[in-house]
Formats: structure tokens, sequence, C-alpha cells
């Protein structure tokens, strides 16, 4: 009885690694650093202003008009300070033409004085925060 015991356990074990193998040869991306990450999305490694090494990604369809994220490139649609909304209370916004930070993080997130729309409302509004000139 011992030993069918042994046996189970041993086949479970062994179940375990080759799945943990499996997921770890498909998930490589969890080994990538934020310069790989970076030069996955076709942007340039490199210094940013003071704050060290970062990511700078330019995208072809800058100041496309958009009203939710997967209308632009970079999967984010903002609006300027100044942007009103139409008669029925939606947003049209435009598509960033670049962005500079660190992938590993919340990369995509509205840029400073800018707010992010999605299906023409506010989802994160930062028109009204101070920016800071590096």
């Amino acid at each position: 009885m011992k030993k069918g015991l042994k046996n189970i356990t041993l086949v479970v074990i062994i179940v375990i690694l080759i799945g943990v193998a499996v997921y770890l040869t498909l998930n490589k991306s969890i080994f990538k650093t934020a310069e790989m990450k970076c030069r996955d999305l076709g942007g340039t490694w490199g210094q940013c202003f003071i704050s060290g090494p970062c990511c700078a990604i330019n995208f072809s369809d800058a100041a496309g008009k958009c009203t939710k994220g997967n209308d632009c490139q970079a999967k984010i649609c903002e609006i300027s300070r100044d942007s009103n909304p139409d008669i029925n209370g939606n947003y049209t916004g435009f598509c960033p033409g670049n962005y500079t930070g660190n992938p590993s993080s919340d990369f995509f997130k509205p840029h400073c004085g800018t707010a992010q729309i999605e299906n023409g409302k506010i989802t994160l509004d930062r028109r009204n925060e101070n920016c800071m000139i590096y």
C-alpha cells in the first residue's frame, strides 16, 4: 500500500513540474527586462530626463481621432485640458504621438495635462495635475 502511495505522489510531482516547465516556456515575458519589453513594443531604450533609463515609443497614428483606446496604436485615447464633450456628454479625443517611461509599470497612462477616455467618457483625468518639467 505504501509503495502505491509513493508512486502516486511521484507521478503528481512529475505532472506539476512538467506543468510549471510548460507555463514558464509559454510565458517567457515574466523573465523579460524592461529594456526587452521596450524593444518588443518597437521602442528605443535609453536615458530619459533625470529619472534614468526608460523606453521611448513613437506611434504613427499620432493625433488621429479616437473615442476609445483600441482606436489607437498606444491603446489609449486622450483629451486635452480644453476639450469639451458633445451634446450627449461624449468626448472625441486624439491618439498620443509618443510615450516615454517604463514598460514594466503602468506604462500607457494619459500624459500629464490630459485625460484618458473610453467610449467617449473620461476614465482617468490628469488635466489638472501640476506637470513636472524635466
